[in-house]
């Protein structure tokens, strides 16, 4: 096999005869041979007409991870170590002429993000995406399309090692350069980290409408997950009014239906029922890890959700009931049951007055003339909507429309 210093003396093959190189010494696991090289094409003397096709060959076949390419089951020829080393070296190599290089730079930065992905190094796979500049023309060129997905990845890398307020920051990057023609992969991918950023900080009612409006972009296994999602995140958030009103939507949604206990659960708490220790042993099955965090009172995120909805369901049974009588009720202590309540009311999510003297809570009606008739608006509303998401699951041609 000819040495570089050949292989750069020679004619029009020479792009050739370095792929080749590249490839034999890669099949050799020749990391000193593969490092070195990087200094010799960045060289002045190389032409860039063959020293950037060449390097760009380097960043695909030195750091290359198969699953990238759609190919499964199949093992990187290098050790994952050596790839980042290489990787790093390249990108340290190539600064002082990296305005030259803006391109291959871009490739190996690309690739390196993959290997530290196999390497489940989500947080760094991220850091190499985020030091892709924005303002080169080579991005520029690329368009928006390229800026939301690249921000998506980074987002979505975060979110992998549950670092959900730099997923936020990135997620919120994107949003603004979204727009509804935009291919329906970017707006799926978009969407579902969106979901699982709100999830992870526990924005529960956002977290929610975001699985519910991905239900309408998947088939299949897909959409039956972001229904369950949907329904988990809508039950763990604050009781009120905002949730009230996405229960029904999700309830009237006929492909809930199919959910079973989900289902069962999501009908109790859209009718208002209190919810005993079995429905609760049921939703925890489609719990993740922070979904039971400890709040500040001491209560997991469901404990709480589960206890706000059932003080909401005693005030559709109730005029009146003491302290002592809600506690019990809720299955917490009276003063705590006091608290609840209280900060409730004071959001506005709960209708009535702390009587403390009788040490009672009293329920005001909500049923004026108004209100029913608001309650009408908000039925016929949520009917048509059911309605538009069904034709829209029959004609997906029409999302846009």
């Amino acid at each position: 096999m000819p040495t570089l210093s050949e292989i750069s003396k020679g004619g029009s093959d020479r792009v050739e005869q370095y792929k080749q190189w590249i490839k034999e010494k890669v099949g050799d696991k020749d990391a000193n041979s593969l490092r070195e090289f990087v200094g010799h094409i960045i060289d002045d003397e190389i032409p860039l007409s063959v020293s950037r096709p060449v390097l760009s060959e380097w960043a695909s076949v030195v750091l290359d991870i198969p699953e990238s390419r759609g190919v499964e089951d199949e093992e990187p020829v290098l050790p994952h170590e050596m790839m980042i080393d290489l990787g790093v070296h390249a990108l340290d190599t190539m600064t002082p002429r990296i305005s030259s290089f803006q391109e291959q730079a871009l490739l190996i930065r690309e690739c390196l993000s993959w290997v530290y992905q196999d390497c489940k190094e989500w947080s760094k796979a991220a850091e190499v995406l985020k030091r892709i500049p924005l303002d080169t023309a080579t991005v520029s060129e690329k368009g928006d399309v390229y800026k939301v997905d690249l921000f998506v990845k980074i987002s979505r890398l975060y979110v992998e090692d549950e670092d959900y307020y730099q997923g936020e920051t990135w997620i919120n990057k994107a949003w603004p350069l979204m727009k509804a023609d935009m291919d329906q992969h970017i707006q799926l991918q978009f969407n579902a980290c969106f979901a699982r950023v709100h999830d992870g900080k526990r924005k529960f009612f956002d977290a929610a409408r975001k699985y519910y409006e991905l239900s309408h972009l998947v088939q299949g296994d897909e959409q039956a997950y972001a229904l369950k999602k949907a329904i988990v995140c809508v039950m763990l958030s604050d009781a009120g009014p905002q949730r009230s009103r996405l229960l029904a939507t999700l309830y009237k949604d006929e492909r809930t239906q199919s959910l079973n206990e989900l289902y069962r659960i999501l009908q109790k708490m859209f009718l208002d029922r209190i919810l005993r220790p079995s429905d609760v042993g049921e939703v925890k099955e489609h719990l993740l890890p922070h979904h039971e965090a400890i709040t500040a009172d001491g209560s997991t995120v469901l404990e709480r959700a589960v206890m706000q909805h059932n003080l909401r369901s005693a005030s559709q049974l109730y005029y009146n009931i003491s302290f002592d009588e809600l506690g019990a009720l809720l299955d917490i202590p009276p003063h705590k049951a006091e608290r609840v309540a209280a900060k409730m009311i004071s959001e506005g999510r709960l209708n009535g007055t702390i009587d403390q003297p009788k040490n009672m809570l009293i329920f005001t009606s909500d049923h004026t003339a108004i209100n029913q008739w608001d309650q009408q608006i908000a039925n016929a509303c949520n009917t048509v909507s059911a309605l538009a998401d069904k034709i829209v699951s029959l004609h997906p041609e029409y999302r846009n429309a």
